[in-house]
């Protein structure tokens, strides 16, 4: 009996504790209160029928659950300042430098510094991006890159999204469900402002998620069902990523009036990390019929996990390399969310994520020649890392008309 008192109060101050940052004040006063009456009586020894009313474990365990609760209280009070203290919002102009131009977010899943770091990993992924940068330079297209620090490692991609998007450091769920029913200034938001037409392309997504439009401001959200596609399954998401980016060439950019700005998610390269289809010539996609399943494509491929994520990696890389190719009037931007799982870059990986910028007009690179980012697909190991909330602003920064960094 004595055992089931005191694992009930255990879970009573537990659920306490989560009360705190739902009711605030009145709530944090009455656990201190209860927490500190606990503790006295735990010191004190009082019993009843020969039992103690406290013990020292328990009570140091309720002081622990009240120090929890006073931290998230104290983070939700400072990250709602954060939120609210937007010296960009309401700035006009803020993406003249830019007019009349397409320009992609392309997230690629799992795309982290390992890829490029580890020798391993690196040697079924950079050829791919040594071989895009001359492809990509016959057509008159400049890449720089450089480094950003992802609030997440090995999962949770909705937290860099948040983060990148914000220009606020969104490394948890609390925070990430605290930001998405705020109101800030987004940079799709910025776009939507300027004259852009908005997507947000999620190909593994099949739920309705209303913030998307609602926190971020995507004038469209295009999910997996939307895309046409009437191929096999390949990989986690089932649609490959040069599916996806053939569809949002021809459904979103090509034909249309007014410049357009997509955020992408290209999941070929998400665990488990199954052998990539080869790359396909552009006109031959259509509505992914043309795919087969090849041996291992159904499979998880070769044991070697590493492999297979460098293999995935340089897929998902290679289609927007040949994208970019093919129309070099595009703005692309292409980043990581996260560096992989631990079974790939070994246990407490750096949080760094590699980031390109690829246009083809050179008045774009010219504004962001003051970052400092390597010339070409990939970051030089000593140039500069940014915490990916920091690059909000320093984008708007740069494409500001009249107003770009040296």
């Amino acid at each position: 009996m004595t055992v089931l008192v005191g694992v009930l109060l255990v879970r009573s101050v537990a659920r306490l504790s989560r009360v705190v940052v739902a009711h605030r004040r009145g709530a944090l006063a009455a656990l201190l209160v209860g927490a500190l009456a606990w503790g006295a009586l735990a010191v004190s020894g009082v019993q009843v029928a020969g039992q103690a009313v406290a013990s020292t474990p328990t009570a140091g365990l309720a002081r622990e659950h009240v120090a929890g609760g006073w931290a998230d209280y104290r983070d939700e009070s400072a990250f709602g300042t954060a939120i609210a203290d937007d010296e960009l919002a309401g700035q006009p102009d803020l993406l003249g430098g830019l007019a009349g131009k397409d320009v992609l977010v392309v997230f690629v899943e799992s795309y982290g510094a390992a890829a490029l770091t580890d020798p391993d990993i690196a040697k079924g992924v950079t050829p791919v991006l040594d071989a895009g940068e001359e492809s990509l330079g016959q057509v008159g297209v400049e890449a720089r890159s450089g480094w950003l620090t992802s609030p997440t490692v090995g999962a949770g991609s909705w937290l860099a999204h948040a983060t990148l998007q914000s220009g606020l450091w969104v490394d948890d769920d609390r925070r990430y469900e605290q930001l998405l029913a705020a109101d800030r200034l987004t940079l799709t938001r910025a776009f939507s402002d300027a004259g852009w037409r908005t997507s947000f392309v999620l190909p593994a997504v099949a739920e309705p998620w209303p913030q998307g439009t609602e926190f971020y401001g995507f004038d469209r959200l295009h999910a997996g069902d939307d895309l046409g596609y009437r191929g096999p399954e390949l990989g986690w998401g089932g649609i490959p990523d040069q599916y996806t980016l053939a569809w949002v060439w021809r459904s979103l950019l090509a034909g249309t009036d007014g410049p357009v700005m997509a955020e992408i998610d290209l999941v070929s390269s998400h665990n488990p990390w199954p052998q990539p289809p080869p790359l396909l010539p552009w006109g031959d996609v259509g509505d992914g019929s043309t795919y087969t399943c090849m041996p291992g494509c159904a499979a998880q491929g070769p044991q070697d996990v590493r492999s297979r994520y460098a293999a995935s990696v340089g897929y998902s890389l290679e289609s927007v390399v040949s994208l970019v190719e093919e129309h070099p009037d595009l703005v692309v931007l292409v980043l990581g969310d996260h560096q992989p799982w631990g079974q790939v870059t070994g246990d407490d990986p750096r949080h760094d994520v590699p980031v390109t910028l690829l246009a083809g007009d050179a008045e774009v690179i010219e504004r962001v020649d003051g970052w400092g980012w390597t010339p070409g697909m990939q970051p030089a190991p000593d140039s500069p890392v940014w915490r990916m909330d920091a690059f909000r602003d320093r984008f708007l920064g740069a494409f500001s008309r009249g107003v770009h960094e040296r």
